[in-house]
């Protein structure tokens, strides 16, 4: 009675973890600009942990070791879930004008900016003789994974009553292809006012002059490389025909890559270069056998808790209640400012109004990034006859969200530009506005008035927050025991999702074969 009272409670507990998605939390994520993928093949993960948790002692008279080999791949779905993630707000499609008034698709616009997602200047569009731009673009991002992992585990010292200290290595051999894709549609344009200036959004997204936070989707964002490599030391607490549990302690040596911020939505290989460390256990409960003992069902969960210590990274931010500030222009410093409102005093009016510092090129900085916890549950179902297991499976991930702080002061000086490009500096406007009153104080003499201080960053723009992944999954191997070095293969595939758009959709497949010796 107590066996099955104990499968009852490890059958519903990830019940607490589930959820159902709600339309209205798809996109409640907006104008972040990093975003951190969940690795695979990590400790927990279906692809890692199917048809190879109790495969220490398989051969038997052997020397307590087994390795296994893993091809797997992934692809994500649902991108307009991702792209709103960094986009600016909650919309498919975003307008970008250079008008403040006229027609803009089927709404005649007066100033007002729900009819406007982006103004047009702020990315360095200007036309001569007055044309207006008008068009309209999305962001349609995509992740491609595939990969071998490696995992190797072996026995290392038996206690008198028979249990293991064991220890274990693993990493995956991973190539990640991002794309960024931005679908544009161009319906007025003219002839660009220099040479400085550009004549789309999809141009702006790549101009040389910004350092940080381009979208360019001609070129490879492909990175390749061992994802990260765990070490654990693990004792078993129970092994025995119908039941089996262990747990480890490790670390997580970081072998990936970090990010640059130089492209949005960069191939990001491993934990972003962060060291971890970890701990969790496995488990595995015979409830069901047939009378001839060739079939039996099980009941398996493993549990992995990840720490990621803090780490220097850049990331880019924008300013508080303003999404897309990141990419406003600025006047660097006073100086800057003063030289442009001197231009347009001189008649030098193209010069003056192309006159500022991209906006990305400021708000990009090295900050303290602590990710804090990650924690991985699964949970499946397995049935085994003779040397054929199936096991269909739940899998559930929470990560906390990133901490994140300046490396040092902020450097007062910066001030948002004024569309007007007289000098003038203007701290109410945002992406899709640009107010002119006479409350605000524009000209140079206010400089100091409008100077953008640490209490106006938004630095939870730059850190990717909570969240929580499900993933359902199944899988089928064979097994063969008989033999000298008892050996399996085994295939299977699996899908992830979320209640939001913190976490990827995907889909995910390996196949997979190991030998114990």
């Amino acid at each position: 009675m107590k066996k099955y009272l104990l499968f009852l409670f490890l059958l519903i507990s990830p019940v607490m973890y589930s959820g159902f998605r709600c339309g209205d939390c798809d996109c409640n994520i907006v104008s972040h600009s990093f975003f951190s993928v969940r690795p695979l093949y990590q400790s927990a993960s279906p692809e890692r942990v199917t048809l190879f948790r109790d495969r220490l002692h398989a051969c038997e008279d052997g020397w307590n070791g087994t390795v296994q080999l893993t091809f797997f791949g992934s692809r994500t779905k649902e991108p307009w879930r991702l792209a709103s993630f960094f986009g600016p707000s909650c919309k498919p499609q975003f307008t970008v004008t250079s008008a403040n008034t006229g027609d803009i698709g089927d709404h005649t616009v007066t100033g007002a900016p729900e009819y406007r997602d982006i103004v047009a200047q702020h990315f360095n569009i200007y036309f001569k003789n007055g044309r207006v731009f008008e068009g309209f673009f999305c962001l349609d991002p995509e992740q491609t994974v595939a990969g071998l992992g490696i995992t190797y585990k072996q026995g290392i010292y038996e206690r008198d009553n028979g249990k293991y200290f064991w220890i274990e290595l693993s990493s995956p051999l991973t190539h990640i292809k991002n794309q960024m894709c931005i679908h544009e549609t161009v319906k007025s344009d003219g002839e660009l006012l220099s040479l400085d200036a550009v004549g789309s959004i999809s141009e702006a997204f790549r101009q040389c002059s910004w350092n940080f936070g381009k979208i360019d989707p001609y070129v490879n964002h492909i990175e390749t490389r061992f994802a990260d490599l765990e070490a654990k030391i693990g004792y078993e607490w129970l092994s025995i025909d119908c039941c089996f549990l262990e747990s480890y302690i490790g670390v997580l040596i970081p072998t990936g890559n970090c990010v640059s911020a130089k492209y949005v939505f960069e191939p990001i290989v491993g934990h972003n270069q962060h060291t971890g460390a970890t701990m969790g256990s496995s488990g595995i409960f015979e409830w069901w056998s047939s009378e001839e003992q060739d079939c039996y069902a099980q009941y398996a969960f493993d549990w992995h808790s990840l720490y990621l210590f803090e780490k220097i990274e850049m990331r880019s931010f924008d300013l508080k209640g303003k999404p897309w500030s990141r990419y406003m222009p600025v006047y660097r410093n006073k100086d800057q400012a003063q030289l442009a409102a001197q231009l347009w005093n001189n008649g030098k009016y193209t010069e003056a109004i192309l006159l500022h510092t991209p906006g990305i090129n400021v708000f990009t900085q090295p900050l303290c990034v602590n990710p804090g916890f990650a924690h991985t549950f699964n949970s499946a179902f397995i049935l085994t006859c003779k040397n054929v297991r199936g096991e269909i499976g739940y899998n559930v991930f929470a990560r906390s969200a990133e901490c994140v702080r300046l490396t040092c002061c902020w450097e007062e000086g910066p001030a948002l530009k004024d569309i007007s490009g007289k000098g003038d500096t203007n701290h109410v406007n945002t992406i899709n506005e640009t107010f002119n009153c006479t409350e605000v104080r524009l000209t140079v003499t206010y400089y100091d008035d409008n100077i953008i201080t640490e209490c106006d960053l938004d630095l939870a723009s730059a850190a990717h927050p909570a969240m929580i992944s499900h993933t359902i999954y199944g899988s089928l191997g064979c097994y063969w025991d008989d033999s000298k070095f008892s050996c399996f293969i085994g295939t299977g595939c699996a899908y992830e999702f979320a209640n939001d758009n913190a976490a990827l959709d995907r889909w995910i497949a390996w196949i997979k074969g190991g030998i114990s010796f």
